[in-house]
Order: C-alpha cells, then structure tokens, then sequence
C-alpha cells in the first residue's frame, strides 16, 4: 500500500447566500483542482449550504450561570 495520491484543500468562499453560484464555483475549483493532478479534494464545512461567515462570530449557544447548573 504504497500509492501515493494528490490532495487539494479549497481555501475560498463561497458565493454569499447563492447556491447556485457556489455550486458553478464548486465545478470551476474541481475542474482546476484536477487539472493540477488531484485526486482528492477538501472543501470547507458547510460550504454548499453557503451560510454567511458571520453567523459563527458569536457563541454557538448561550451561557447558564453557575447558579443554575446541576449536578
């Protein structure tokens, strides 16, 4: 098991909130990606969806006070 492969790792956005767009973009970046010799491709979490990068800024959820943990 001595294959070797190449791996490309997206690193862009995608389309604000347009799949479709993200979708063309997707195709463009495989299409390059390959041209280059790879056989693996990563984009990023959620990159399909296309959820605006500022929704993460803030906490996924809201703190409870000390006070009102149980054990």
């Amino acid at each position: 098991m001595d294959k070797s492969i190449i791996v490309a790792c997206v690193q862009a956005a995608p389309v604000f909130m347009d799949l479709e767009g993200t979708i063309d973009k997707t195709i463009d970046l495989i299409k390059e990606a390959a041209s280059r010799g790879a056989e693996l491709i990563a984009f990023p979490e959620n990159w399909l969806p296309g959820y605006p990068w500022f929704l993460w800024l803030d906490s996924p959820a809201a703190p409870i006070p000390k006070r009102n943990a149980t054990k």
